[in-house]
């Protein structure tokens, strides 16, 4: 597992590296640097050895080290909110149908973003006319994708005094659509290197960008004031929830639940067993 993590690190390094080059903000190439001389990728993948070797006390003190150096990298790539600021978009929602739509596009670029990642890996080891209808079967898949976004648009503007209580999610998706669109031309090309990466994620971040919740929003409940939900004072905007879980590619896995206690006589020697079960007993009767 601790491998797999090297692993998953080393994808989110790369991505970042991608998305620097396209967009080159301050933050993302300062977490990069760190991330070159921390060493991260190589370092998780030594913990695994640790483990391996049932150093549990090293172990665990380094993977909550590396559990909170990937916390703090994460806070600095999420800006905080300054919505409170703003006074035009409170208590506006959007339709459910759209907001469904929208998730369902995010995961479908994340989808496609693997996809992509997986043909570049695989690209030296398959012949090139079928490199180049894969590619252009991700280019097809992000086109429709792009197509889906400016259904959305539409659709907002559709609603009543929908480019006025909605612009800030037209801005969004626009910008998304736009790097979809430079996505689906590279992946055309073909070419599934850094740069369509980079246009992926670009679109991804942009349909994630969404500002942290105001903690001081009313709650739920029922009756006709439902825990005066009404009252909050919430600037959230209606995307600001979009988005999967903290692990999209998270599966239920059956497990087997193992005994926790009384599972000490399975490590007793068997010449020993006879014995304590003896002593035992006649504790037993002596009560």
């Amino acid at each position: 597992q601790e491998q797999g993590q090297s692993q998953k690190v080393r994808n989110i390094q790369d991505d970042l590296e991608a998305y620097f080059d396209r967009r080159k903000e301050e933050k993302f190439g300062r977490i990069l640097k760190e991330m070159d001389e921390y060493e991260i990728v190589s370092r998780l993948h030594d913990l695994g050895d640790r483990v391996r070797s049932n150093r549990s006390g090293e172990s665990i003190a380094k993977a909550e080290f590396w559990g909170d150096t990937l916390d703090r990298w994460a806070e600095e790539l999420v800006s905080a909110s300054k919505c409170g600021q703003c006074k035009g978009c409170k208590g506006d929602s959007l339709p459910p149908s759209i907001v469904l739509e929208v998730m369902r596009i995010l995961e479908g670029e994340m989808d496609l973003r693997e996809e992509t990642r997986g043909l570049e890996q695989a690209r030296e080891a398959i012949e090139s006319v079928a490199y180049q209808d894969k590619a252009e079967a991700q280019s097809d898949a992000q086109r429709i994708l792009f197509n889906r976004v400016v259904g959305v648009i539409t659709d907002i503007k559709s609603l009543p005094l929908g480019d006025s209580k909605f612009g800030k999610e037209i801005k969004l998706l626009t910008a998304a659509g736009d790097a979809m669109s430079d996505a689906t031309e590279i992946l055309a090309r073909p070419d599934t290197g850094r740069e369509a990466i980079a246009a992926e994620t670009e679109a991804i971040e942009l349909l994630l960008q969404a500002k942290r919740a105001n903690p001081k929003g009313g709650g739920g409940g029922g009756g006709s004031s439902p825990g005066g939900g009404g009252e909050g004072n919430t600037d959230q905007v209606a995307l600001e929830l979009y988005g999967p879980g903290s692990d999209p590619n998270a599966k239920i896995e059956s497990r087997e639940v193992r005994q926790a206690t009384g599972t000490t006589n399975d490590q007793t020697p068997a010449e020993f067993r006879d014995g304590i079960d003896a002593f035992f007993n006649a504790l037993e009767s002596r009560k």
